[in-house]
């Protein structure tokens, strides 16, 4: 995409008053920025939290009952999100807009179809002038191992995804602080070079109010977006004008530079883990080769000691050596049955082709 594609990523207490409950006023006055965006020929895609915190406040003086922490958010989710949505259409019917929404879990991530189609949806509404994408996370059916860890990692994911230029986190401060911000003395970061470690903040705040995230999330999450060649800015929701003036390389939240940037399959490998993945076992030898990273080197299954469940062919499996440190990713070529059969031979097919291996930088 071209320079003038963004993400912008609104979180659950940039959209809610004090009280909890949605701020009308909030969300019109972003509306009406990206609107005007839109207008001068930038492509959006809004990722937007507040489904739980909107049927919270929809069911304020209604009894519900849960069972545990899990259905309480797919409950007040499922009777939140319909709101939300109506909300933000609300707004931009009135100027001639329209929404469109994007419910995902990580599995749109894990499955190479499912992360084509997502994007060639995507694709497809931004191609139109007149549809504000909205995304957000599907709480309604995502379990732990299917959540996302906040929708500040959905918004990097989609920015990676998208090959946007530039990824926006709106939130309730004024950018990244070199310390806890409630901290006497604390300072704004203004620009964070990821090229420098030093300038890397040591102390991080704690998680929102309303919502599962927090500054350490969208640092994170800044990071995964910087090795994609992606500018994030993270700036306070209620500044004037916040999304031009971030445009406008205004001196205001804290613009996070990119490092390298990485193109093709190896776009989806490097952000779709998940500990329910399946996995295979390296013997030591083939487990150093591929973290030096020295020369692209296919995995066969000579190299291969052991797997742990099952998965089919083009299917994303976790590679780990054999202390059952992950290492990496990789897409299999054959099914878990067809590899059993033939763990440790020599003279085998490749099971995963270098062009579809990703090594992590620093394995866990």
């Amino acid at each position: 995409m071209s320079n003038t594609s963004l993400v912008i990523k609104l979180g659950s207490q940039t959209i809610v008053n004090q009280a909890g409950e949605l701020d009308f006023s909030q969300l019109e006055a972003i509306i009406h920025q990206i609107i005007e965006l839109k207008k001068k020929g930038f492509n959006i895609i809004l990722v937007s939290s507040g489904a739980v915190a909107t049927g919270r406040q929809s069911t304020k003086d209604i009894r519900l009952k849960f069972q545990n922490i899990v259905e309480e958010r797919q409950i007040l989710a499922s009777i939140g999100q319909a709101g939300l949505i109506e909300t933000y259409n609300n707004i931009l019917r009135k100027n001639g807009f329209i929404a469109a929404q994007i419910l995902l879990t990580k599995e749109d991530f894990r499955s190479r179809n499912h992360y084509l189609n997502t994007y060639n949806l995507l694709h497809g509404l931004i191609k139109n002038p007149n549809v504000l994408p909205i995304v957000n996370e599907n709480d309604v059916t995502s379990i732990n191992e299917l959540m996302f860890t906040d929708n500040d990692e959905l918004s990097a994911l989609i920015a990676i995804q998208m090959h946007v230029n530039k990824l926006i986190i709106l939130t309730s401060i004024e950018g990244v602080y070199d310390q806890n911000p409630a901290n006497e003395g604390a300072q704004l970061i203004s620009t964070l070079d990821l090229n420098q470690k030093e300038t890397w903040p040591k102390t991080l705040d704690g998680k929102s109010l309303y919502g599962r995230g927090g500054m350490s999330s969208k640092l994170a999450c800044a990071r995964k977006a910087a090795h994609f060649g992606i500018h994030t800015y993270i700036a306070n929701a209620r500044l004037p004008n916040v999304l031009q003036r971030v445009l406008n390389d205004e001196k205001i939240g804290t613009k996070i530079l990119p490092f390298k940037q990485d193109k093709g399959i190896k776009r989806w490998l490097a952000h779709t883990y998940s500990d329910s993945l399946p996995s295979v076992f390296l013997n030591d030898g083939i487990s150093r080769i591929l973290t030096k990273r020295e020369k692209a080197v296919s995995l066969l299954p000579v190299g291969i000691t052991s797997i742990n469940g099952t998965f089919e062919k083009d299917d994303l499996v976790s590679i780990k050596n054999e202390q059952g440190k992950s290492i990496g990713l990789g897409v299999a070529r054959y099914d878990s049955r067809s590899l059993s059969a033939v763990i440790g031979q020599k003279d085998q097919k490749i099971f995963i082709h270098y062009n579809k291996i990703c090594i992590f930088d620093n394995p866990d």
